[in-house]
């Protein structure tokens, strides 16, 4: 089972966040990977694009990110990780932050786990309940 290793590339994704620079962090994703940022309505579907959302990111004052809930599927030769974490960043002497949901699709490559495609979107402030009878 690979779910020890796509938590550790994961968990290697959030510490790349905080970085100075945009380099670690986009080298976790595949040459053809695509982006759906959370702070960004553009589909990021190159290394440049990613690497351009990345680099947007490091004018945030002291970001960081706090991973939850992970769930991982693990298919063989992909998988998927999806679960919740919150941005943390400085603005204006106030810290900001916001809960946000995600989704990695991971592909392993030449025996490294690469991220395929990486959907993430604010959680809403506001939601209808459901209720179901089980």
């Amino acid at each position: 089972m690979s779910a020890p290793a796509i938590k550790a590339v994961i968990s290697q994704w959030a510490a790349a966040f905080s970085k100075p620079t945009s380099d670690e962090i986009c080298s976790l994703y595949a040459k053809d990977g695509v982006l759906l940022g959370t702070l960004s309505p553009f589909y990021r579907n190159t290394p440049e694009l990613i690497k351009e959302y990345f680099d947007g990111m490091l004018s945030l004052q002291e970001r960081c990110v706090e991973l939850s809930e992970l769930h991982i599927q693990d298919y063989g030769n992909s998988a998927t990780c999806s679960g919740f974490y919150t941005f943390y960043w400085n603005s204006d002497d106030a810290r900001i932050d916001l809960d946000a949901r995600f989704t990695f699709v991971l592909v392993k490559q030449n025996q490294r786990w690469l991220i395929a495609h990486h959907h993430s979107s604010a959680l809403p402030k506001n939601h209808i309940s459901f209720h179901t009878d089980n």
